[in-house]
């Protein structure tokens, strides 16, 4: 396995995640678990664009700056705060488990590749912190659900975590 074939899997993992984040946003009833859905599926499709990137890059140059390309990761626009509270349904609980399956595995891959891929651990290590703080939202949203039984969005997360 080199960088390429790395790359080329996030690619494939990342457009798996924004159709699961985007087909389960047209699932759900609330309107806060729809925005939070939608925002996880955009961040899938800035992690592609990354990948696609550096790619690109590694074709072009056969080397990566990995510093000019990780502004697309930090540039976020989060879901706006709102008051709603939708319960949550069953199918509910089984998008989150699956999203928080999908993270984990995520994670799991880009970890591979980093350790098989030396000259490259810059660019997996920001995949994964990026994924990790995925699975951290997720899990809090998921834990709320099962503690109040409705949709806690990301917006909450934020005002818990103080930013």
């Amino acid at each position: 396995m080199n960088i390429i074939d790395c790359i080329n899997r996030g690619i494939e993992i990342e457009k798996k995640g924004f159709n699961f984040y985007y087909n389960a946003s047209k699932k759900v009833k609330s309107r806060k678990a729809k925005e939070t859905l939608e925002f996880l599926a955009k961040e899938e499709l800035r992690h592609r664009k990354f990948l696609e990137d550096i790619k690109e890059e590694l074709i072009k140059k056969g080397s990566i700056d990995v510093k000019s390309k990780a502004k697309i990761l930090e540039e976020r626009v989060f879901p706006e705060k709102f008051e709603e509270k939708i319960n949550a349904t069953d199918d509910d609980k089984i998008i989150l488990k699956e999203a928080e399956l999908l993270e984990e595995n995520s994670i799991a891959f880009y970890i591979k590749c980093r350790e098989k891929i030396k000259d490259a651990e810059e660019v997996f290590d920001l995949l994964i912190k990026f994924e990790r703080e995925h699975l951290e939202w997720i899990k809090f949203i998921k834990e709320s659900m099962e503690t109040h039984g409705y949709w806690f969005g990301l917006d909450d997360y934020f005002s818990f975590d103080g930013v």
